[in-house]
């Protein structure tokens, strides 16, 4: 299990890649308005694509990591 949910890219998909699973897919657009809204905890370029990753992804995958905890009262299912 990713710890930090997928990142993002503004890369094409490779084949095979699926969108939310492998990363997060976005138009070179989208990825400069989540830039300009302070949507992004990090970004980096590699080979001339852009990468991200979104302050919501990783708040997202730890609330499903505490939920899923073993032995913690959050992570309890009742």
């Amino acid at each position: 299990m990713r710890r930090r949910g997928p990142g993002g890219t503004t890369r094409l998909p490779r084949d095979g890649e699926i969108s939310g699973v492998d990363y997060n897919f976005v138009s070179i657009e989208e990825f400069f308005s989540l830039e300009e809204s302070g949507a992004l905890l990090e970004s980096g370029k590699f080979k001339g694509e852009d990468f991200l990753r979104q302050r919501r992804t990783v708040i997202e995958a730890a609330v499903r990591r505490m939920h899923f905890c073993p032995g913690s009262s959050r992570g309890s299912r009742t």
